[in-house]
């Protein structure tokens, strides 16, 4: 009874979800089960069946639900969301494309070669959102011995030939090639295809369906991040992208989907009255109006062949569909993308990522396929330096990584950690010259920066000459526009000793003597860290001191705006209560500001630096030192990009504090009343992103 139970379930699924015409064919399987059964049995299996058939009809009926919206989970929003787009907007996308497209070759000799083609998802995903993927057909391959190879229009026709290789460059498979010569640049034919028009259809919560010519949509439920439909098959099919917005109307992220095809309407009300004569059944066996099972299945066979044929019936089938995002939905889009479409044919020669303009050596990496070493190749394809290390990155044209085996290591250790090991390639004798560092970035086109080892001391060679600029001696380096500020030691860790600064031809332009010296932009800052004298000094990058003699500068030059120097005797007093005496210098360490009338100057953000008078009131200057903001209030911050923050002297009526946004003409473009002192405000110097924070109720603190 079992097996004939599950086997009952088996059908009514099919029957249920299938077309309805399976009523009928299912006769037959009546047929073969009743066979077999006792009426008590018979009467049980209509039971399960009946049951299964209401199941169905109820889920069916239910009416359009929009839940409670979650905030259990953190929203995320899908990364550059499908819009309606204009075919230039879409060209524009198709420029950009091929930008993004890296190229790599492998070369693997004798044999040939593997290029391999990388695409940034930033373009290349976002690009085929609105069409199919670009196919590029290769037509000329330019070698870098000056070379070209045309490539066959046919070389992929015969499908039987396994020796057949595909013209076709993606980044999905490698370009094979039997060449082993370095590869320029390649010209490839470019097809890309999109819809001539797209269709956007908007539901929610106010507006569950809709009609077209190919069926209809219509929504079941909204419940936080999750949704589910009906919907036409024919329209269903057609259905390109579905996307959920949030309130906000941003776009989320999708986690799962699925899909079956629902029972039509017809079919719905066909399986009402089939179970309609199930439960008739069931009451005429309970009756007792049956003698046997043969007088049962002759009436249910009867019963069931005068229902409606499923031919006569005009038949819609349905697709139901649920799908879940990550955030609470709002509303859908469903984008139906047309069936024509506009062509795009383009030929674009490919470069990026193979061997750039700067590796003119015309020393090029290989593998060899027998002893699977890798060695160097010269633009022919011929070696150089035999295959002999097992794997080499080349940094620039002078300079490769080799990750070897530790000498230290057994033959048979199965776990240790390569040896990252440099090598110098002298052109001239056409040979590999070991470097006694494990670090190496570059400087520029012809220096780079070395380290001994981890936590090591830094120094400078020129990789072209492989000459030491500047020994390895040197705990830390900052290098920038062309200025390395160094401190001594041996290792990173450690900071006992004395700073200095060299141009990055070795040109040492500040001594070793400070106790601190950094660079920014053209200029050397330097600290003595004497207390005696504690002047801090700016130089510029011939090593010329700037600022003038017992001045200390406070701050960096920035955007051409006047720097801020204090005289440094006045320093040593203002600890014991001396007045401080401040003015503004400019690049040439010309005092171009006198603030010596003001009790406090700070140095210039942008274009405005703070002063406050002998009343303790501030306000602001330019750069030509006119005091554009009159000193009238209790305390002001960092200008920003357009707008300063100040407290003004006075509450107001209500006792509560007063702050204001002023522009640079001193209007007050916002006022803020708060009966909570302001607790702490981040403006920094020349940025626009100031935060300011205020004491709560309660404890605690608020933002602006």
């Amino acid at each position: 009874m079992i097996d004939l139970m599950q086997k009952l379930i088996f059908f009514t699924v099919i029957l249920l979800f299938g077309c309805a015409g399976n009523i009928f064919s299912q006769n037959k399987e009546w047929d073969e089960l009743l066979d077999t059964c006792s009426l008590p049995g018979a009467r049980e299996l209509l039971q399960k069946e009946s049951g299964q058939i209401d199941a169905i009809l109820k889920i069916s009926s239910v009416r359009f639900a929009f839940g409670t919206a979650t905030d259990k989970e953190k929203e995320e929003y899908e990364y550059e969301p499908y819009e309606m787009k204009s075919p230039d907007s879409i060209r524009a996308l198709y420029s950009s494309y091929f930008s993004n497209i890296e190229l790599k070759q492998k070369i693997v000799m004798p044999e040939g070669s593997l290029l391999e083609m990388k695409i940034h998802y930033k373009t290349g995903g976002v690009l085929e959102k609105y069409g199919e993927t670009p196919v590029l057909t290769v037509q000329k391959i330019f070698f870098k011995d000056g070379t070209l190879m045309n490539i066959d229009a046919n070389r992929e026709e015969n499908e039987d030939d396994e020796e057949a290789l595909s013209n076709i460059l993606d980044p999905h498979n490698s370009f094979e090639l039997y060449e082993t010569k370095p590869i320029d640049s390649i010209l490839v034919a470019v097809h890309y295809e999109y819809p001539a028009s797209v269709t956007k259809v908007y539901l929610d919560g106010g507006n569950t369906s809709y009609s077209g010519n190919d069926g209809s949509i219509e929504l079941k439920s909204i419940d936080g991040g999750n949704i589910s439909l009906l919907a036409s098959n024919a329209l269903f099919s057609k259905i390109d992208i579905v996307q959920a917005l949030n309130k906000e109307g941003k776009a989320l992220r999708k986690k799962t989907s699925s899909s079956f095809t629902a029972p039509s309407a017809n079919d719905l009300e066909l399986f009402s009255q089939y179970n309609e004569i199930l439960k008739s059944l069931i009451g005429n066996i309970d009756a007792g109006q049956y003698e046997n099972t043969v007088q049962f299945k002759k009436e249910l066979l009867r019963q069931i062949g005068e229902l409606p044929k499923p031919d006569s019936l005009n038949q819609e089938q349905m697709t139901e569909a649920s799908y879940s995002f990550r955030g609470n939905i709002a509303g859908m889009n469903f984008f139906f993308k047309s069936p024509d479409r506009i062509n795009i044919d383009t030929t674009i020669m490919l470069k990026n990522g193979l061997y750039g303009d700067r590796q003119k050596s015309g020393w090029f990496v290989a593998r060899d396929i027998e002893s699977k070493k890798i060695g160097f190749i010269d633009a022919s394809g011929k070696w150089v330096i035999e295959p002999a290390f097992r794997d080499i990155n080349k940094e620039n044209d002078y300079i490769c990584l080799s990750y070897e085996k530790p000498a230290n290591v057994s033959a048979d250790a199965k776990y240790f950690a390569y040896d990252n090991i440099y090598y110098w390639l002298d052109k001239t004798n056409k040979k590999m010259v070991r470097l006694d560092f494990q670090y190496a970035g570059e400087l520029n086109d012809s220096l780079c920066r070395i380290q001994r080892e981890t936590n090591g001391s830094y120094g400078i060679l020129n990789y072209r000459t492989n000459e030491i600029v500047l020994p390895m001696r040197f705990g830390w380096m900052q290098h920038e526009n062309g200025l390395i500020a160094v401190r001594e030691g041996e290792y990173t860790y450690g900071g006992d000793g004395k700073y200095g600064g060299y141009t990055i031809e070795g040109k040492e332009v500040i001594p070793l003597k400070y106790k601190s010296v950094s660079t920014d932009g053209n200029y050397f800052y330097t600290d003595l860290g004497d207390w005696e004298d504690p002047a801090k000094d700016v130089f510029d990058r011939n090593g010329q001191k700037i600022n003038p003699e017992n001045t200390s500068v406070i701050g960096r030059f920035v955007d051409g705006q006047p720097l801020l120097v204090q005289d440094s005797k006045s320093e040593k007093n203002f600890y014991s209560g001396g007045e401080e005496k401040k003015s503004y210098i400019d690049t040439l360490g010309n005092i171009i500001i006198d603030a010596s009338k003001y009790i406090e100057a700070e140095q210039f953000s942008n274009g405005m630096a703070i002063v406050c008078n002998t009343a303790g009131k501030y306000g602001y200057i330019n750069t030509k030192g006119e005091e554009v903001i009159p000193c009238q209030y209790k305390e002001a911050f960092s200008f920003q990009k357009n707008y300063g923050f100040v407290e003004k002297e006075e509450k107001d009526s209500k006792g509560r504090y007063v702050f204001c946004f002023i522009d640079r003409e001193n209007n007050i473009v916002k006022t803020i009343h708060s009966p909570y002192y302001r607790e702490s405000v981040r403006a920094e110097l020349n940025g626009n992103n100031a935060r300011y924070y205020f004491n709560a109720p309660g404890g605690g603190r608020q933002g602006l």
